[in-house]
């Protein structure tokens, strides 16, 4: 939603229940500039939904009842593949089958012009192979099949095994969980970090991954005057949706972040999820495609 409220062409894949959750949803989609031809309606299961409970600091808990969702199988997608493969970029997630991401990702792959797989690997993945709870049998197989590994510090703790929180080198903690991803073949990874912004790093050679003095480290910081928090529920998607945004429209990683970063600090500014989204014609100048 977000990328199709800054003018990018945007496609949905998912699976909804044949409910009316489900005929609204499509409905404001469709009234968001979305192409949904890649929804399926699944008969016999009721749409994914995810009560939200915002508590007086506008910080959020989601309680996931991911229903149709789960339905989705990695055959559904070849109806999708020139869709996915004629895309700038393919952002995927973890609210799904795992294993009908890897198929997307792979499929995004299987052509050498491509789009930027990014892969936000939230609800935090944990390994195993009950798919249905969100689990990855292989972690590396997942992370290797991404361009972009964009995590939070839990996630990254998931997936890294490195200690995200307490005191001391924050810089330390971001560059010594990366080289793990790094090394599971992440072609970068980027951390969100709420009000501290973002942050990207990289290897500029393959042999460099093992060390985290090597990497580069590209920090973009959070907004010059904090705001009034009202609602952070879906900050991350509209960080992330604009992010897809920018690069599809031929902004670099550093330049896109920035700008997704600002757009995702507006929304936290409103109450609600994709309605605290800013429309194209409210932002400043800059912040436009």
């Amino acid at each position: 939603v977000m990328s199709a409220k800054l003018g990018a062409r945007t496609a949905m894949i998912g699976a909804l229940g044949s409910d009316d959750i489900a005929r609204i949803t499509i409905a404001n989609m469709v009234a968001c500039g979305i192409n949904t031809n890649g929804i399926l309606q699944k008969e016999g299961v009721a749409s994914g939904v995810a009560p939200i409970i915002v508590d007086e600091q506008g910080q959020n808990s989601i309680i996931i009842c991911p229903g149709a969702n789960l339905e989705l199988s990695p055959e559904d997608l070849e109806a999708q593949r020139d869709a996915i493969t004629s895309s700038k970029v393919l952002l995927c997630q973890n609210e799904i089958p795992p294993r009908t991401t890897l198929r997307a990702m792979k499929m995004a792959k299987s052509v050498s012009s491509g789009p930027l797989v990014i892969l936000n690997a939230a609800p935090a993945p944990r390994l195993g192979s009950n798919w249905e709870e969100g689990e990855w049998e292989n972690f590396e197989e997942m992370v290797a099949a991404c361009d972009v590994l964009c995590v939070n510090e839990s996630e990254a703790e998931v997936l890294s095994g490195v200690p995200m929180q307490g005191d001391g080198d924050v810089e330390h903690r971001l560059r010594s969980a990366a080289s793990k991803m790094l090394v599971m073949g992440a072609g970068m990874v980027l951390f969100t970090l709420g009000a501290h912004g973002s942050c990207l790093v990289t290897a500029s050679q393959q042999h460099l991954r093992h060390d985290p003095a090597a990497l580069t480290v590209t920090r973009v910081s959070g907004p010059d005057v904090p705001v009034a928090v009202v609602d952070t529920t879906g900050a991350g998607d509209a960080f992330l949706g604009a992010l897809a945004a920018f690069i599809a429209n031929g902004l670099d990683m550093p330049q896109a972040m920035a700008k997704a970063g600002r757009v995702a600090t507006i929304s936290v500014t409103r109450p609600g999820t994709q309605s605290s989204y800013p429309q194209l014609a409210t932002l400043p100048d800059d912040l436009r495609p």
